[in-house]
């Protein structure tokens, strides 16, 4: 799946809820309107993103939920699962290592869930002092790094257009017809 794949999997609307997920969650745990859940605030709002999903994501039609150990799979057009997780200034999420996560990371089926699915993760990045979201991201990871990354606000304000995929893109993958262009990273200030 291409990074325009996930955007038309996603779509406007599909956008606006999945970051009002993100920023209902972050506002709840700020005000103080929900209890404490354990020690890490990290924690606790990835229970919060959970939580509204449940009350947000269940009522649609096209979205099932799935329980596999303690991770919430949010299956969406049955196409791709989703999991909500913190993401780093990077675009990636922390995760434990595991048989599991070794198995999302390679795209391969969980046990449990229906095949075929992408693995996709939802959550925010907070800026350098963790005081407020700078991005609310939609990922798909390949392995140790993010094959695409949706602005999930952009997304929802309607801008279609997919941004560069953090891995290059090689001659198989390339649709037909494709120009396929190497990706560089962006120089640091002050880099030459």
């Amino acid at each position: 799946m291409f990074e325009q794949d996930g955007i038309d999997l996603i779509g406007q609307d599909g956008a606006q809820l999945l970051a009002g997920i993100v920023r209902d969650a972050w506002s709840d745990l700020h005000t103080g309107r929900v209890g404490v859940f354990t020690l890490t605030r990290r924690t606790d709002m990835n229970e919060l993103m959970v939580q509204g999903a449940n009350q947000i994501l269940l009522d649609l039609e096209f979205v099932h939920l799935y329980l596999k150990d303690t991770t919430h799979w949010f299956v969406w057009r049955d196409t791709a699962a989703i999991r909500f997780k913190h993401h780093r200034a990077d675009g990636l999420t922390t995760n434990h290592s595991s048989g599991a996560q070794s198995l999302i990371e390679d795209q391969k089926p969980l046990p449990g869930l229906p095949e075929d699915l992408i693995f996709l993760s939802c959550g925010p990045v907070l800026d350098r002092t963790e005081s407020s979201i700078s991005q609310i991201l939609l990922t798909k990871r390949i392995g140790k790094k993010n094959e695409w990354a949706i602005d999930l606000d952009q997304l929802a304000e309607g801008d279609t257009m997919p941004f560069t995929s953090p891995l290059p893109i090689t001659p198989k993958d390339a649709p037909t017809g494709a120009t396929i262009l190497p990706f560089r990273p962006a120089k640091k200030k002050g880099e030459k």
